[in-house]
């Protein structure tokens, strides 16, 4: 396992994948993140996570694919409040030009 890793760290850069885990104490909350692997990539040692090379590029990877996803849809959330308010907008100069 070359890489050794604070709990913490783990936590900082992956929490996302397991926002369950927020109330947990730190070796808790980065094994609930480590789940995510197979058993082979990782261990957790009394302070440090030791990893598999590339086992937390994937994690990351990971949790970027979920933060772009999210942020997709809060995007794709505020386009269709602006689209419906332009609407009704265009809708009621029609009218003001009806009268």
């Amino acid at each position: 396992f070359p890489v050794r890793t604070d709990f913490a760290e783990v936590w900082a850069d992956c929490a996302l994948l397991a926002p369950h885990a927020a109330p947990l104490p730190p070796r808790e909350r980065a094994e609930a993140v480590l789940e995510r692997l197979p058993a082979a990539m990782w261990r957790l040692g009394h302070t440090k996570a030791f990893l598999r090379d590339g086992a937390l590029e994937l994690l990351r990877a990971e949790a970027a694919s979920l933060r772009t996803g999210r942020a997709t849809a809060i995007q794709a959330m505020i386009r269709r409040k602006r689209a419906g308010s332009q609407r009704a907008a265009r809708a009621e100069a029609r009218r003001e030009e009806l009268r």
